[in-house]
C-alpha cells in the first residue's frame, strides 16, 4: 500500500495536506489515491470517514487492490497538492462507540470468557455478537463494569508488535498473526487487534448503554450506544417518560403501575365492546338458505366477532358468516357435523382468498364484492 495512514498514528488528526498519486474516473466518481491520508476507509465493521478534499465532498473511502481509494465528484491531477478535512463530529462519535465496544467486549471476555464473534458500527449504534448466550444478569453486570472502566479514565493506545512479540502476548483477535498487526490496549481491561481510530482515554467515551439483547446463533447480539449517542437516547427516553407521566398523572415510581392499570381498563372495555358487537350481530342475524349452506352478512364485523358469533348458531348444516370491510370480505365457515373444507377451498379459489381450518371450522379473507359472493354461495 502506497498511502501512509495518518489515522493510525493520531486519531485526532482532522486536517492534512497530501500529494495526488493518481486520479481515475469511475462510475462511482473519481478514484483518488494519495501519498498519505487521515481518512479511515470502510473496513472491520466500520464505515468510512466523512469529509472533503479541497472543499469537495468525499463520497466514500474504500480499500481496493491494497490501495486506499477516495471517491470524489471532481478530478485532480497526479502530483497536485490537496487539503483534506475530516468531519470532526462523525469521527469523534465513532471513536466513542468503537472504544466503548472494545471496553464492553473486553469486560465480557474477562468476566465470562466469551468471545466477540461479530461487530458492526452503524451511525448512532453498534452491535456486538457474543459466542455464547448472555443472561439478563450477566449483561447488567458487564454494562456496570464497562462504565466503571470509563469513569476510571484509563489510557488507550496502539502498539505494533513484531511476530516474535505477538507470540508472547495475549490479545483478542480473529486475525492470523503477521507483521504490522496493530493492537489497541486499554489499561487493565483489553488488548485487541484493530485498524480503526480510537480515543486516547476511556473517560472520553462518557457512557456505555446496552439498549437491547437478542439471541443470535449460539450467542447473543447486543445493541450498544456510547457517548453522545447514549446521551441523546437518554434525553429522548427521558422526554417520552415525562410525557407519559403527565398523561397518566404518575410519578417515576408509579408510572409502571399506572400503565398497567390503564391497559387493564382498556382490555376490560375492549371485552365489553366485543360482547356488545356480538349481541348486536346475533339480534339482527338472518341467514339466507342455499343448496349447500346457509349464509349471512354481518355489517362491519371484525373476524373475532364472526368467530364469537359462530358457536351460538352452529348446526349440522354448513353455515357461512361474512363481513365486508376495508375492500375485503372476512368469513367463517362452520358446522357441527359436515366437512366445511371443500367449500372453503372453492371459495378461496373463486375469489383469490386465503384461509383454512379444521373439518368443522375454517376462517379466512377473500377479495370480492358482496353480491358476487352471494351469487356464488346460492349456486354452489
Amino acid at each position: 500500500m502506497r498511502t501512509k495512514k495518518l489515522y493510525e498514528k493520531d486519531s485526532y488528526t482532522l486536517s492534512f495536506t497530501a500529494t495526488v498519486l493518481s486520479c481515475v474516473p469511475t462510475e462511482k466518481g473519481n478514484a483518488v489515491i494519495l501519498d498519505k491520508t487521515a481518512f479511515f476507509p470502510e473496513q472491520g465493521g466500520q464505515y468510512a470517514d466523512k469529509g472533503s478534499l479541497n472543499g469537495q465532498n468525499v463520497i466514500d473511502v474504500q480499500i481496493e487492490n491494497d490501495e486506499i481509494v477516495h471517491y470524489v465528484a471532481v478530478s485532480f491531477l497526479a502530483g497536485e497538492q490537496v487539503a483534506g478535512t475530516i468531519d470532526r463530529t462523525t469521527r469523534f462519535v465513532r471513536m466513542q462507540t468503537h472504544t466503548g465496544e472494545h471496553i464492553l467486549s473486553g469486560v465480557i471476555h474477562n468476566l465470562y470468557g466469551y468471545d466477540n464473534v461479530g461487530f458492526h458500527l452503524g451511525d448512532g449504534y453498534a452491535t456486538v455478537d457474543t459466542g455464547d448466550p448472555l443472561t439478563k444478569e450477566k449483561i447488567a453486570r458487564a454494562e456496570e463494569e464497562a462504565n466503571r472502566i470509563v469513569w476510571d479514565d484509563r489510557a488507550v493506545y496502539a502498539t505494533y508488535p513484531s511476530l516474535e512479540e505477538l507470540k508472547t502476548l495475549s490479545y483478542r483477535s480473529k486475525i492470523d498473526p503477521r507483521e504490522g498487526i496493530r493492537l489497541i490496549h486499554i489499561d487493565d481491561c483489553d488488548v485487541c487487534a484493530c485498524c480503526a481510530p480510537h480515543l486516547s482515554s476511556t473517560g472520553q467515551v462518557g457512557l456505555i448503554k446496552i439498549v437491547s439483547a437478542e439471541p443470535r446463533k449460539k450467542g447473543t447480539r447486543l445493541t450498544v450506544l456510547c457517548g453522545s449517542d447514549a446521551y441523546e437516547n437518554y434525553v429522548r427516553t427521558q422526554s417520552l417518560t415525562q410525557e407519559a407521566q403527565r398523561m397518566l398523572s404518575a410519578t417515576p415510581d408509579t408510572l409502571l403501575s399506572e400503565i398497567k392499570r390503564a391497559l387493564d381498563r382498556l382490555a376490560e372495555k375492549e371485552k365489553e365492546i366485543k360482547s356488545l358487537k356480538v349481541a348486536c350481530a346475533l339480534s339482527s342475524l338472518s341467514f339466507d338458505s342455499a343448496t349447500t349452506c346457509d349464509y349471512a352478512f354481518i355489517k362491519n364485523a371484525d373476524p373475532d366477532v364472526l368467530r364469537a358469533v359462530a358457536p351460538s348458531v352452529t348446526t349440522e348444516n354448513i353455515r357461512v358468516l361474512l363481513s365486508e370491510k376495508d375492500d375485503l370480505i372476512s368469513y367463517v365457515v362452520f358446522s357441527s357435523d359436515a366437512d366445511v373444507r371443500p367449500l372453503v377451498k372453492d371459495l378461496n379459489t373463486a375469489f383469490n382468498g386465503k384461509g383454512g381450518g379444521s373439518p368443522t371450522f375454517a376462517q379466512g379473507k377473500i377479495s370480492a364484492k358482496k353480491e358476487d359472493v352471494s351469487a356464488f354461495l346460492k349456486n354452489y
